[in-house]
């Protein structure tokens, strides 16, 4: 389901904009990304399910430069983050839209991205973009990791047969530093390597019993766990936040879940509407919750890596 990335305003001076956000609502850039082919230093901010792209010109003859001289600074364009880029250029195109690039093009925070003209869309600048994986780092005992090595640590627990997961995970790989194995053993091996402590453990499907095993092993380790459409948990979960995702079509599931629920004072459930699994079937929400919950608990417990 598509859904609202980012809004991207134009500063002038980031610095004092970043300064501004600090003072009305206590949030500050979490990445700085030079794009340098656009000519344009940005700023992400996190704001709720959402961000905040401050764009600051890299030079005179910047597009960014070139629109604070027409029109000041302010809102510059808004993002919409889909599945399957590529073919939503073909299917606008076929309606009579104009995209201003004939391919996708390479955008900031890890992300593939073209533009509809405002002449087109009533006069916003309008983003369409795609959250790629970045190329994975080789750790130990067959794991990688994933995004920017100073950002949180988010372990996922990804077996061969969870398809399409790490792509699913891509748009965390700008706010986490995602650490993915195929197996719990392999993660056991990363994490005794890891001088901080994990910000979270990330699992799905039948993996969930594993990751569980895993939590609690290491529950000094551990700051939170994930579970999206878990198959069967065992019992006694870890003592920890633990977020379960699941959809209401997946009815055994989500009756295991509501026992944990109530026999875990510290698990929260997250149920996607008309879904079986939230992630692989309505990714946008089920990322944000996501992101919200690993946010919130990570900031409480104050455990960022």
């Amino acid at each position: 389901m598509p859904h609202l990335e980012h809004i991207g305003i134009s500063v002038r001076d980031a610095a004092a904009v970043a300064a501004l956000y600090d003072d009305l609502l206590g949030l500050t850039p979490y990445k700085r990304e030079a794009v340098e082919r656009e000519g344009v230093q940005t700023h992400f901010i996190q704001a709720g399910q959402a961000k905040l792209e401050l764009l600051e010109a890299l030079g005179p003859d910047s597009p960014i430069a070139k629109a604070l001289d027409k029109r000041g600074e302010g809102l510059h364009h808004l993002a919409f983050e889909v599945q399957d880029l590529d073919a939503h250029l073909e299917r606008l195109r076929g309606l009579g839209y104009t995209p201003l690039s004939d391919t996708p093009r390479p955008g900031a925070d890890g992300k593939r991205i073209f533009f509809l003209h405002p002449k087109q869309t009533h006069g916003v600048l309008i983003e369409l973009c795609e959250s790629t994986l970045p190329a994975g780092t080789p750790l130990p005992a067959g794991a990688y990791r994933y995004g920017p090595a100073d950002r949180p640590v988010l372990l996922v627990l990804a077996p061969p047969a969870a398809t399409g997961l790490a792509q699913a995970l891509a748009p965390l790989a700008g706010d986490f530093s995602l650490v993915m194995a195929p197996h719990a053993a392999a993660l056991e091996a990363v994490l005794t390597k890891v001088s901080a402590t994990v910000t979270g453990l990330l699992a799905s499907g039948h993996a969930a019993a594993e990751a569980v095993g895993l939590a609690q092993r290491h529950p000094d380790r551990l700051a939170q766990l994930v579970l999206v459409a878990p198959g069967p948990l065992p019992s006694g979960p870890a003592e920890m936040p633990t977020l379960l995702m699941l959809g209401d079509r997946a009815v055994d599931a989500l009756d295991r879940a509501c026992r944990l629920r109530h026999e875990a004072e510290a698990t929260t459930l997250y149920v996607a509407p008309g879904v079986t699994d939230p992630l692989q079937e309505a990714p946008g929400p089920t990322l944000r919750a996501m992101r919200t919950f690993l946010t919130a608990a990570t900031r409480s417990a104050g455990r960022r890596t």
